[in-house]
C-alpha cells in the first residue's frame, strides 16, 4: 500500500486527484481510516486494527508528520472528499 507504484497510491493519484506523494499518502490514510472505523463485526475491527497498525505509521511519514500526529487534524479532509 505503501510503496511508490502501489495500486492505493496510484488510485490516489489517478482517481481522487493526488499530485504529489504527500498528497497520495494524505488520501490513502483517509480512505483507510474510514474503511477500518466502518468495519462493523468484533473479529473485523480486530483485523482493521492490525492492519492499519502496519500502514498507518508508514503514512504518516510519508507525508513528514509527527508519528503522534492526525493528518485529518493537521491536514484536513483531501480535497476529493470534501
Amino acid at each position: 500500500m505503501v510503496p511508490a507504484g502501489s495500486k492505493w497510491r496510484v488510485l490516489a493519484a489517478k482517481r481522487w486527484g493526488a499530485k504529489r506523494t504527500v498528497e497520495e499518502a494524505h488520501v490513502v490514510y483517509y480512505v483507510f481510516q474510514r474503511l477500518f472505523d466502518e468495519a462493523r463485526t468484533q473479529s473485523g475491527k480486530a483485523l482493521a486494527r492490525q492492519e492499519w497498525s502496519k500502514i498507518r505509521p508508514e503514512l504518516i511519514k510519508l507525508m513528514g508528520l509527527r508519528p503522534d500526529a492526525d493528518p485529518v487534524k493537521v491536514l484536513g479532509v483531501p480535497k476529493a472528499f470534501q
